[in-house]
């Protein structure tokens, strides 16, 4: 899968479930994604629930996938603009 990141907005990360076991390497357990949102994504789109996401801050995001792709857009009360489509949340 290929990804073109023609906007990345402000505060867009790539996040999981974080990690466990390797605070003795100084990686804690810290996680400010909403994991509710990112466990629904994950299911809507059959991944498993801990499969990582995008988690978007602050919109001004524009992406473009090179091949088809599920996606699932959760969380916030935001709108995603799909060619000439809008997707509310939660829907795939």
């Amino acid at each position: 899968m290929t990804v073109v990141v023609h906007s990345a907005g402000f505060l867009s990360t790539v996040q999981d479930l974080g990690r466990t076991g390797f605070r003795h390497f100084f990686f804690c357990f810290c996680v400010d994604l909403d994991l509710h949102a990112l466990a629904v994504a994950n299911t809507l789109v059959g991944n498993a629930s801990g499969a990582a996401g995008l988690e978007i801050s602050f919109g001004h995001v524009r992406l473009r996938f090179a091949d088809q792709r599920l996606v699932a857009w959760c969380g916030g009360d935001f709108t995603a603009d799909v060619v000439a489509e809008d997707l509310r949340p939660g829907h795939v």
